[in-house]
């Protein structure tokens, strides 16, 4: 299983980098092309009615749609899919929800962007979309005031693809730089492999180091920056093997529910070790716990859902 994940990582890492190469001018789409909005996004083969996965595509990753939408059950839950031919060749079914066709790529810029349900500043809404979030521009309904757009909001783990929102156009970049460099950052940041990460930053400070987001790149991929030193949290050294309570528990690049980028998940009763802690206590979700970074896999979990450490 371990090998099979690596190859699938380094196989998305080298479609990001063949992305993030081609070309100069903010991503464009044929007709009959879309951008994928979700990292990691599965591809599926299908065998006689049934889907099988093959590979996973990339955010930002341009491909050719084939084919309207279909229904298809996979564990039970059927939703719609459509057939693309990936930057691979490999052609298969992909959620429907998660390749946008007639758009453009655009990076929030703004922390905590102001999302409204319609082109208007009385349609404003409690909702926000975190900084460095990649959104499709929708080329239908935006204008030089509003965008309107489709995304998944990593840090926040909220969707926005079923139903489009809009954001202030002055809370987004399209530049070449920015977009591209943040989608090496996002796959950078969903892999374990300290080569991967190394090589998608040097690419980044080759081509990219003109993004408005160099900085806070440079402090989560380079070597050393990835023990909370990006976080404005005071942490100190800390030690004990806990057990996760619950499930689907989030793994964060940083001390922070808003800013820290989720890296992965874990499952119930999995045990961590700890290597750090914050020194103060905050509230998420209505309960109150320090952040704890652990060893494997690295990244930090908020306290409410480890239990005592493990005597």
């Amino acid at each position: 299983m371990k090998r099979t994940i690596t190859t699938i990582f380094f196989l998305a890492a080298s479609a990001v980098l063949a992305f993030a190469q081609a070309g100069s001018g903010a991503p464009r789409l044929a007709s009959n092309e879309g951008f994928v909005i979700l990292n990691n996004l599965p591809l599926y083969l299908e065998d006689k009615g049934n889907l099988t996965f093959k590979e996973s595509l990339v955010l930002g990753d341009k491909v050719t749609v084939l084919s309207k939408s279909s229904k298809y059950k996979i564990n039970g839950n059927e939703r719609d899919y459509t057939k693309v031919r990936a930057p691979s060749g490999n052609e298969g079914w992909v959620r429907s929800s998660y390749v946008v066709q007639k758009c453009s790529l655009a990076v929030v810029k703004t922390d905590k962007a102001t999302v409204y349900s319609e082109p208007r500043d009385v349609k404003i809404t409690s909702k926000t979309i975190s900084a460095m979030t990649i959104v499709a521009v929708l080329d239908d309904g935006t204008n030089s005031e509003f965008a309107k757009l489709v995304c998944y909001d990593t840090a926040q783990d909220a969707y926005y693809t079923d139903q489009p929102v809009f954001l202030s156009a002055d809370d987004l970049s399209s530049a070449d730089a920015d977009v591209n460099s943040v989608i090496l950052y996002t796959t950078a940041m969903a892999t374990k492999s300290k080569d991967i990460r190394a090589n998608l930053f040097k690419v980044v400070q080759k081509r990219y180091s003109n993004s408005i987001f160099f900085d806070k790149i440079q402090a989560a991929l380079v070597p050393g920056a990835d023990s909370g030193a990006s976080s404005s949290r005071p942490t100190a050294a800390d030690s004990g093997v806990y057990i996760v309570n619950d499930s689907n528990v989030n793994v964060r690049s940083q001390p922070d529910e808003v800013n820290g980028q989720v890296l992965t998940q874990l499952n119930a009763g999995a045990q961590v070790e700890v290597l750090e802690s914050t020194v103060k206590e905050y509230a998420v979700g209505g309960a109150s716990a320090k952040w704890y970074r652990i060893k494997d896999p690295a990244g930090w979990v908020f306290g409410s859902f480890l239990n005592s450490p493990v005597q």
